[in-house]
């Protein structure tokens, strides 16, 4: 209301995305684009960014990117579209080839007064331009080559601010020495709260908005730092599912890798090199074994949510759950993987990582996904093998 959209329209823009994710991929498919936009706007209201930090305009436009960061996604890496030499590779010039092509298609749905998805036609044209760039340069940083780059800058320069600034307010919300640990459903109850409040509030505007960056407060952000700000909580929303119970998080592994191995199929079909963890051929080979998944949980994962905890020390079980299902899986590594990885594994890992060992169980059962290949692609065993059999996933328009 506050930004007078038309819902109408918000509508039609939300049915064409979701039509724009292909139901086929088994990981990036319309369910991953709603969780990963679902759990970004759970991690802004929980770390109570919106009381200081994240305006309307910034919301939006992050909402947008989350929508959009994998909208015609066609269940190959960009390494691939590379290699094959794809349209949108040609036309992007090989770089962030997915996210560019997510970002150009779905902006499009956003372009013209009287197109019917167009909902930010209300917004002044300097608004719309500013929300573009916003949803553009969000999309962009959820390239997995951006990871370290991102990271960095965000311990640097962001970091510091919000540690600062917790220890000036003495905010009761972050002082987790005097307050326990949220549950999981105390924190939704009080996003939930404070979501309401918000719609009953005023009308005119959030009072922080245009107040980012202003240099007579030392702990306030720049907009560039607003940005990347935003830019991260997208990064732990798009990796979340390693933060979910392991049976949960391990159906979404499960997917990602048979996404992956339908890749290597057509890798192998069309005597290219299979790309790393997608030769469903060899043993082993996938992100659902040990220890494949713990070299991304320790070098990807762990340090992202490392450092988001650092900022927002409320939200630390995130953070928990992340090393629960980090230990399942070197459980895993260590009961099922090959000797010389267990060995080096002993090695590297031992003196970083300790934990109580009682509370593991070597049996404990992980939920695998039950579904056959035509379920998983098409949503019924029932498909023809005409229309099962797909044809190499890369963008031809």
């Amino acid at each position: 209301n506050r930004l007078n959209l038309n819902q109408n329209r918000i509508r039609n823009f939300l049915e064409n995305v979701e039509d724009g994710y292909d139901a086929r991929n088994p990981y990036h498919n319309s369910t991953h684009g709603a969780d990963v936009t679902q759990r970004f706007a759970t991690l802004v209201n929980l770390s109570r960014l919106r009381e200081w930090a994240i305006g309307d305009s910034d919301l939006l436009a992050a909402l947008l990117a989350a929508l959009l960061h994998d909208f015609l996604h066609p269940g190959t890496s960009n390494s691939f579209q590379v290699q094959v030499d794809s349209v949108a590779s040609q036309v992007h010039n090989g770089k962030h080839v997915l996210e560019n092509h997510a970002a150009m298609k779905g902006l499009l749905l956003l372009k013209g007064e009287d197109n019917d998805t167009n909902f930010l036609s209300t917004l002044p044209r300097a608004k719309r331009r500013e929300v573009r760039e916003t949803v553009v340069d969000l999309i962009l940083a959820t390239d997995m080559s951006e990871h370290f780059t991102l990271l960095s800058a965000f311990k640097t320069k962001v970091l510091p601010k919000i540690q600062s600034r917790h220890q000036a307010d003495q905010a009761p919300a972050m002082e987790t020495s005097k307050q326990p640990r949220m549950s999981r459903l105390s924190w939704i109850a009080d996003a939930l709260k404070e979501t309401t409040d918000k719609s009953k509030g005023s009308q005119t505007g959030n009072p922080n908005e245009g107040n980012l960056g202003k240099e007579s407060d030392s702990h306030m952000l720049t907009p560039q730092e607003t940005r990347l700000l935003l830019k991260m909580t997208l990064k732990c929303a798009d990796i979340g599912h390693v933060t979910m119970p392991h049976d949960m998080h391990t159906l979404w592994v499960q997917c990602l890798q048979e996404e992956f191995y339908r890749q290597g199929d057509c890798e192998r079909a069309a005597k290219m090199p299979i790309s790393f963890l997608c030769d469903r051929a060899r043993p082993r080979n996938g992100p659902a074994f040990g220890e494949n998944q713990l070299g991304f949980l320790d070098f990807i994962c762990l340090p992202i949510y490392s450092a988001w905890v650092e900022c927002f020390p409320a939200m630390d079980e995130l953070l928990i759950n992340l090393n629960k299902n980090r230990r399942t899986w070197e459980v895993d590594a260590m009961k099922n993987g090959k000797d010389v990885f267990v060995k080096k594994l002993q090695k590297l890992h031992s003196s970083v990582h300790t934990w109580d060992k009682s509370v593991i169980s070597a049996d404990r059962p992980t939920k695998s996904l039950t579904l056959t290949t035509d379920e998983i692609f098409h949503g019924s065993s029932k498909t023809s093998s005409k229309d099962s059999t797909r044809s190499l996933p890369i963008f031809d328009e």
